[in-house]
């Protein structure tokens, strides 16, 4: 019984969204997880940037174990590099404390060139299993919440459908220096937020005449029972831009009669957006620890890292 490498255009995505269901059956969020363990999320996910790396290991051809990396490009100081980040850790509950996830991922990172940056958002479960392995913590995606004081839309701020090559110009911008975070090119956010496959996200771009100043993507989602709009990437060159974007998305989301607008990130100050109503919370009231580990032998530079919760393929 070994671990095998599969590209995602050679897997079975129906076994692989009823196994996932299988393995986290009875956890909190059955709700969101029952909207993304399908073929179609699998499918949109596997394919974002070319074919994913899935590891499987069965026992007399049934599916006891996995886990799966796709790519992406990273922003560094020195240049793009190769990033992947690893997702789906999963393990049949009758199959667990056997040394299952570590032999699924020790043949993903064989599989893939040292030189890359390996990342992920794993949960309580997989973490210490990650660091017993070499990965380490970079950071934690702090919550912020609250109601956006504003009735009526931002007139510079407009909906897109596609993200244009403006998008590429304001990415180089995004980068900050010292950091390392995904680059949010106009490829990367077309296939992110804009897929047919996945079409549950709301995209608009601050505007002064034609150029654009910034964008932000937003979605809804039920946490603890509450409809909220959750803001899953944000970026404007400057302060005013930004204040507009989440103006905005207060507009956006008493439109979509929701409670109030959240956002996880690493970027914002705690007081930071005070004055549009956002206030960070305490970590204890994110309903999953999104924290951020790496590894790599490039993955040294990692301890500033730039991330939105549309970092994490979970939402």
């Amino acid at each position: 019984m070994e671990p095998r490498l599969v590209v995602a255009s050679n897997a079975d995505l129906e076994e692989i969204a009823l196994f996932q269901h299988h393995c986290f059956q009875g956890h909190a969020g059955e709700a969101e997880r029952a909207a993304v363990q399908t073929s179609d999320y699998y499918l949109w996910k596997y394919t974002l940037f070319g074919p994913a790396k899935i590891v499987e290991l069965r026992r007399n051809g049934r599916l006891v174990a996995m886990c799966a990396a796709f790519s992406m490009q990273l922003g560094t100081d020195s240049g793009p590099m190769r990033g992947w980040q690893i997702c789906d850790i999963a393990t049949a509950p009758n199959e667990r404390r056997k040394g299952h996830f570590k032999a699924c991922l020790a043949v993903l990172r064989n599989a893939l060139p040292s030189t890359d940056v390996f990342f992920g958002f794993p949960n309580s479960r997989s973490a210490p299993q990650l660091a017993a392995t070499g990965w380490r913590y970079v950071d934690r995606l702090s919550p912020f919440a609250g109601i956006v004081p504003s009735s009526a839309a931002v007139e510079t701020v407009h909906r897109v459908d596609r993200f244009t090559e403006y998008q590429d110009f304001l990415a180089r911008n995004s980068t900050q220096p010292g950091r390392l975070g995904i680059i949010r090119s106009s490829a990367y956010m077309n296939a992110r937020y804009c897929s047919t496959l996945r079409p549950i996200y709301s995209c608009y771009v601050a505007k002064n005449g034609a150029e654009d100043r910034g964008w932000i993507v937003l979605r809804t989602l039920h946490l603890f029972g509450v409809k909220v709009s959750v803001i899953m990437d944000t970026f404007a060159v400057d302060a005013i831009s930004q204040r507009l974007l989440i103006r905005h998305a207060g507009h956006w989301s008493r439109q979509q009669g929701c409670l109030a607008t959240v956002s996880f990130n690493n970027q914002w100050r705690t007081l930071g957006f005070l004055r549009c109503g956002l206030i960070a919370l305490p970590p204890m009231l994110t309903p999953r620890p999104l924290l951020l580990m790496v590894s790599g032998t490039h993955a040294q530079g990692a301890n500033l890292w730039h991330s939105h919760v549309g970092d994490w393929d979970g939402l």
